[in-house]
């Protein structure tokens, strides 16, 4: 892979969660991409990359779950991850 892609795919994760426990799987990617993603790209396209980021994870049925915490039911700790 180039160099852009390697950018492009990878990112640091924290050991810790920092996932805000009332958002849903596709708010938390989408709050992520507003921030991460280029201006450049329409709020559609980060859209669809969200979508393609959902189903490459395999987390279709979990999209519209919340994430959870220790006080609020929420997805797996492997979906989590």
């Amino acid at each position: 892979p180039s160099k852009a892609e390697v950018i492009r795919d990878t990112g640091y994760v924290e050991q810790y969660d920092t996932l805000w426990e009332f958002f849903t799987v596709h708010e938390m990617l989408m709050y992520t991409a507003r921030l991460k993603m280029s201006p450049k790209f329409t709020l559609q396209q980060k859209r669809d990359r969200v979508d393609e980021v959902i189903e490459h994870l395999g987390l279709g049925k979990a999209r519209n779950t919340k994430i959870g915490g220790p006080m609020v039911r929420g997805v797996s700790g492997g979906e989590a991850k």
